[in-house]
């Protein structure tokens, strides 16, 4: 069974895609720093805020996190062509 070596075009394809996974997380940080904002200037109390501050954070995290796993799934089925 010959191996097939990586070529232009699919490795492209694979930058390509880590590309768009960065640019998703960079989406989804900005959208938490706008909740942030809103957080801090709404009237709840400190612990209130805290709490928020780290469920939104803790949201975020796993938000990354599928991103990154959608990126490296991509990535290897592109690499398995």
């Amino acid at each position: 069974m010959p191996i097939r070596q990586p070529t232009v075009p699919l490795n492209s394809q694979v930058s390509q895609v880590s590309k768009y996974a960065e640019d998703g997380k960079i989406a989804l940080r900005n959208v938490r720093t706008d909740v942030m904002k809103k957080v801090a200037k709404a009237e709840f109390s400190k612990d209130a805020k805290k709490d928020l501050e780290t469920d939104i954070q803790k949201t975020l995290d796993a938000a990354v996190k599928k991103v990154e796993e959608i990126c490296k799934a991509k990535a290897n089925d592109i690499m398995k062509l």
